[in-house]
């Protein structure tokens, strides 16, 4: 279970993605680099229901996936991503 981490290996992936950016750009300045932060997905689905009796039951809650997703996204842009890409 690595729901923990999900700010630490978020943080660290861009911290070093940013720093290979920022050697390369630097070997060539007129061809900028950035880092794209990946989203997600998360290991519950806010789209499907799980019970085909209830179509409108869900198994996380959009606060649930607020929370999830805002944990990643500070850990991507506090490492220095540029751009966000969100899985599905």
């Amino acid at each position: 279970e690595m729901e923990g981490l999900a700010y630490e290996l978020n943080y660290a992936g861009a911290k070093l993605a940013r720093e290979a950016c920022d050697e390369m750009t630097a070997k060539d300045p007129t061809k900028p680099r950035f880092v794209v932060g990946a989203i997600g997905p998360t290991n519950r689905t806010g789209s499907i229901s799980p019970d085909v009796e209830d179509p409108a039951t869900r198994n996380v809650t959009f606060d649930e996936l607020v929370e999830s997703y805002f944990e990643e996204i500070v850990g991507l842009m506090d490492g220095g991503a540029d751009i966000l890409m969100v899985e599905t």
